[in-house]
């Protein structure tokens, strides 16, 4: 599977999630929560199935090996929300 960035804003809020033939699986979205020192981990499956407010990586893996996705992929998926926790981090520290 591989993955690219959906907004064109320079906080790249979530990524595409494709299949290795292409086809896209969903998308993977880490945003700030209402309570300001939590983030939303959310998966938007791109069939009809509802988009989950997952808990953990460890759920994000759980949802990405049910799509099938290879080793290389769920390690790209998670440094991006890697990238994107840190980034929230900071900017809340700037904002204290």
């Amino acid at each position: 599977m591989a993955e690219e960035d959906v907004s064109g804003s320079k906080a790249k809020t979530c990524r595409i999630v494709r299949n290795p033939q292409g086809e896209e699986r969903g998308h993977v979205c880490v945003l700030p929560n209402k309570d300001l020192d939590r983030n939303d981990l959310i998966w938007n499956p791109s069939d009809t199935r509802p988009a989950k407010n997952l808990r953990s990586t460890a759920e994000l893996i759980n949802e990405l090996k049910k799509e099938q996705a290879d080793k290389d992929s769920i390690e790209q998926t998670l440094e991006f929300v890697d990238a994107r926790l840190r980034s929230l981090d900071a900017s809340r520290r700037r904002a204290v």
